[in-house]
């Protein structure tokens, strides 16, 4: 059976950042009813104000920064100097990176439409919105883990477009994504898991005690149905719907739903064995 998975837009910065707020929200849902496919739109926000200090020669990079709740991807700013590089030595880069396997998962492809945007912050730190400095689409996979602008300008139209903001305050960054992972291949955890969720041949890692941790109400009733199960079958899952319940149990996103209470009795009065209308539940509330 196949969920069409949905997750709102949400314009909003992830509530761990802590960025100016200058943009307007949007109630817009996308759907993907392909199983093999999940749809989801993020914004990420750089989480400091940097000042751009650049002397003649001298290079300039933000460290690479990414939401904790949400730590798929991660973000790197980059202006060279003049001389360095070959293609473009005097040149702006902004790179989009997905962190280590070994913690994510391994995605089977990604395919990202990014919008990039520049959020300044004058002296007396009102925010300036100078709108969105580029967009770019572009696939990131396991072979080639990063995608993004090696120019997205040069040195000398950064300075041209931006020189208030750059001379007299602060700047962050913020990027739109709107990405489709692509396939059902992943791997959630490289440790041995204490049991597994098969859904065809697709076979899913549970591990209850980070599960307990994440999630301890759920977490406390699935280990105390399942512990002693070395496998758990679901033949007419979702495997996508699957992967996603259990990445938003274990990734801390449960807190956030307004009515919890309505989760447990669902996985309470279905044995929690039909996961796939749960993580509709899930990303639905």
């Amino acid at each position: 059976m196949n969920v069409g998975l949905t997750r709102r837009r949400d314009a909003s910065p992830d509530r761990d950042s802590r960025a100016p707020s200058s943009s307007s929200s949007s109630s817009d849902t996308e759907t993907d009813t392909d199983s093999s496919n999940y749809k989801v739109y993020r914004r990420y926000v750089m989480p400091a104000c940097y000042k751009l200090n650049l002397a003649p020669g001298k290079s300039f990079n933000t460290p690479y920064f990414y939401s904790p709740k949400r730590p798929w991807f991660q973000f790197c700013m980059r202006v060279f100097p003049r001389g360095e590089g070959t293609s473009h030595p005097d040149r702006v880069s902004v790179y989009i990176e997905l962190r280590s396997p070994t913690m994510l998962g391994q995605f089977a492809n990604i395919r990202a439409n990014v919008s990039l945007s520049l959020i300044g912050q004058s002296q007396d730190r009102k925010a300036i919105n100078y709108g969105v400095v580029g967009t770019k689409t572009g696939t990131i996979s396991r072979t080639q883990g990063r995608f993004g602008w090696d120019c997205i300008m040069t040195r000398e139209e950064l300075f041209d477009r931006y020189r208030d903001v750059l001379k007299r305050g602060r700047f962050q960054f913020v990027i739109d994504m709107d990405y489709t992972i692509e396939g059902v291949e992943y791997a959630l955890f490289n440790t041995a898991p204490d049991c597994y969720i098969a859904v065809g041949s697709v076979r899913f890692p549970v591990h209850w005690d980070l599960l307990q941790v994440q999630a301890p109400n759920i977490g406390r009733y699935v280990t105390n149905l399942y512990n002693n199960m070395p496998e758990i079958n679901l033949p007419d899952a979702n495997p996508v719907a699957v992967h996603v319940a259990l990445m938003y149990i274990y990734y801390d996103e449960v807190p956030q739903i307004t009515n919890i209470i309505s989760v447990m009795n669902f996985a309470s009065t279905y044995g929690f064995d039909d996961l796939h209308k749960l993580a509709k539940i899930l990303l639905d509330c």
